[in-house]
């Protein structure tokens, strides 16, 4: 193992170890994302975000090591913050190469609620959509996802309903102008498809629409999250009939849309060319 990988590890070991000093209250599930250089531009291992929960209430810290211990330097005031078991992610969201943090939270009815927060060098502050509930902040995401649905480069949030039904959309947020916007597009299928080695194969999926009247796009990302890996051999058919192929497809073409015809019960079928290990994210939706 490279020298500097061993010191991130034995960096990463005593941090993850020094978050016991500042637990308190919150000692039943905890995780944590090393964060350095983003932070502060060092190079250095210095911080540590992490997520603690009861089983019921929750907290958000930003820890800073100091020689073998470490100092609490931020957390945010989130009475309705709370869950079961903490997950911590970094997301670049905005485009600076600085990511944010996501957390998500499980809950006991078995959904998950997300916080997104952003480090301003001095505080940790709540970037995600957020609602006011009797006078204090709460979350209105679940267990979202990221991509760029509308090609400019940032991903949107992917936010999915707090429990899977037939009739409930994903909902989409953008960026704009530094705050998050629900936007018009509304997802009721999607998924991501990838070109294996060997001979071509197809794969299909069914999905159900609960009204197939409404007018429905299929929207198309070619490539993976940063661009890379885009497909230039794919064929698309839905109930039979083709709606995409090779010549929709090339390295330049990221996000398309395609109008499309659907039924109460639906079958999709991608069949991939060319290029192993060329994608495709694929969704079903209205705008």
């Amino acid at each position: 193992m490279p020298t500097d990988c061993r010191t991130l590890f034995r960096t990463a070991f005593l941090l993850i170890a020094i978050v016991g000093v500042v637990k308190s209250a919150y000692s039943q599930s905890n995780d944590a994302a090393i964060v350095d250089q983003f932070f502060n531009g060092t190079g250095q291992a210095d911080f540590l975000v992490a997520a603690y929960t009861n089983g019921s209430s929750a907290v958000v810290r930003v820890l800073r090591r100091q020689g073998t211990s470490a100092t609490l330097v931020a957390e945010p005031a989130l009475p309705l913050m709370g869950g079961i078991i903490p997950e911590v992610s970094l997301v670049d969201l905005d485009g600076d190469s600085r990511p944010e943090i996501v957390v998500h939270y499980s809950a006991a009815t078995g959904g998950y609620s997300a916080w997104i927060f952003k480090w301003t060098g001095t505080a940790l502050t709540v970037f995600g959509p957020t609602e006011m509930d009797d006078g204090d902040v709460t979350t209105v995401l679940h267990d979202v996802g990221f991509r760029d649905v509308t090609g400019d480069g940032i991903p949107e949030i992917l936010n999915p309903p707090e429990h899977k039904a037939s009739d409930l959309t994903t909902t989409v947020y953008q960026l704009v102008g530094g705050a998050y916007t629900q936007i018009s597009t509304k997802i009721y299928e999607s998924r991501s498809f990838i070109r294996r080695t060997g001979t071509p194969q197809t794969e299909t999926i069914t999905f159900d629409l609960v009204d197939p009247t409404m007018s429905y796009v299929m929207l198309i990302r070619n490539g993976d999250d940063a661009g890379a890996d885009r497909a230039s051999s794919v064929q698309i058919t839905l109930n039979g009939n083709e709606v995409a192929g090779t010549s929709q497809f090339n390295q330049q073409v990221q996000v398309f849309r395609l109008p499309i015809t659907v039924s109460d019960s639906n079958t999709l079928s991608v069949r991939f060319a060319g290029q192993p290990q060329s994608q495709i994210w694929l969704a079903i939706v209205t705008e």
